[in-house]
């Protein structure tokens, strides 16, 4: 497993720049773990804990496919009680994290 300078485990290249970013934000932050999920099953990269509503970091890798955002689509729609902020890496560099 490979972890950033602050030992918070990433799975890409893309991750370890939220998770930097993350490091330097005065937010409390959660980062998810894959364990056995496939890369072609969308979850959070990490979640911000924010009241009332929390938001939920979103990395589409450059490898996803519109069954991918489709998943992510209802995944999204599934938590309304949770915000969303998403990353679609191979379009776009990483947008701002979302401030208070």
């Amino acid at each position: 497993m490979v972890v950033s300078e602050n030992w918070v485990p990433y799975d890409s290249a893309y991750e370890k720049k939220l998770v930097d970013a993350l490091a330097g934000l005065r937010d409390r932050s959660v980062k998810g773990l894959r364990y056995n999920l496939s890369a072609e099953t969308p979850s959070s990269a990490a979640m911000l804990q924010r009241q009332p509503q929390p938001i939920a970091l979103y990395v589409v890798p450059p490898s996803a496919d519109e069954a991918y955002e489709e998943a992510l689509e209802e995944l999204i729609a599934s938590r309304p009680e949770i915000g969303a902020w998403i990353w679609r890496a191979a379009e776009e560099e990483m947008p701002p994290l979302p401030l208070r």
